[in-house]
């Protein structure tokens, strides 16, 4: 008689939390128990403190200085460091989030083949995918939780609205997060790594980062508005300014979508490539 292996899809759903758990338990282990992963976490870390930091000093003291001190954007009017600062944690969010998602899955399926030892076992495709974006998000928004911190003690956030900034974070890792999974199936090799460098660079210069977008061109402003990271930026910018208006569910909205929509690519590229 013949036996059918199945890809998971019908896997009982109460089995499908354990199964997470037990993709995400060598990654907690090598992080917080081996040494080197303690090392190589514990200088994160301290990037982490350390980039708010100099962001705030080089933007508030350097670019600050240079620019027009009161800026107006969607009605509300702010001193530039207010306006740019929820931006550089949006970039933040997008940069760690792209980054630890798109290497490290890379590293870990490509060149280490973890999920694919994992697949013989009952565990899902599923299940795989979304063990490792929740640890993806899990770290970066312990970093982002930090730069978050640093607004708030430098008076640019109040407690509250920074709390609802650090969810935001949360969601904005999870959106970028999942994109970063399906991006790294689509990588031949190492020096595929320069594209999507290339794509961030081009969504931090071009997403309202540093002036509102109202200040484009039209059809840039198009551009500008239809990119993930002007969706995140206006969405931490308006938690900051205490601006909870319809729009932000626009630009939740958006983001939220971004992660299904990346969950469902990721999981049926690393499905076909497992099972090929």
């Amino acid at each position: 008689m013949a036996t059918v292996v199945s890809t998971g899809s019908a896997a009982p759903d109460r089995a499908f939390p354990v199964h997470v758990l037990t993709v995400l338990e060598p990654m907690f282990v090598f992080t917080f128990k081996h040494r080197r992963g303690v090392t190589l976490f514990s200088a994160i870390w301290l990037s982490a403190v350390l980039e708010p930091v100099l962001y705030l000093l080089a933007l508030g003291l350097g670019v600050g200085s240079l620019v027009n001190r009161r800026i107006t954007t969607d009605g509300q009017t702010m001193n530039y460091l207010h306006f740019v600062s929820p931006a550089m944690l949006a970039v933040s969010c997008m940069s760690g989030a792209i980054s630890a998602s798109v290497f490290s899955f890379y590293t870990r399926h490509k060149q280490h083949g973890m999920f694919r030892m994992i697949s013989t076992t009952s565990i899902t495709t599923r299940e795989i995918v979304v063990g490792d974006w929740l640890w993806e998000i899990l770290r970066v928004s312990m970093l982002s939780g930090i730069f978050v911190i640093v607004l708030a003690l430098a008076g640019l956030v109040g407690i509250g609205n920074a709390v609802v900034a650090f969810a935001a974070t949360v969601l904005i890792n999870a959106a970028f997060s999942a994109v970063g999974i399906g991006l790294a199936m689509l990588l031949r090799g190492w020096q595929d790594f320069d594209i999507v460098t290339v794509g961030q660079t081009v969504l931090f210069l071009f997403s309202g980062t540093f002036f509102p977008v109202s200040q484009y061109p039209s059809w840039a402003q198009v551009f500008a508005e239809l990119t993930p990271l002007y969706h995140a930026i206006e969405l931490l910018r308006g938690i900051t300014v205490g601006d909870y208006g319809t729009g932000m569910l626009v630009h939740a909205g958006y983001l939220v979508l971004m992660t299904a929509a990346g969950l469902v690519f990721a999981t049926r590229r690393v499905d076909a490539d497992l099972h090929a």
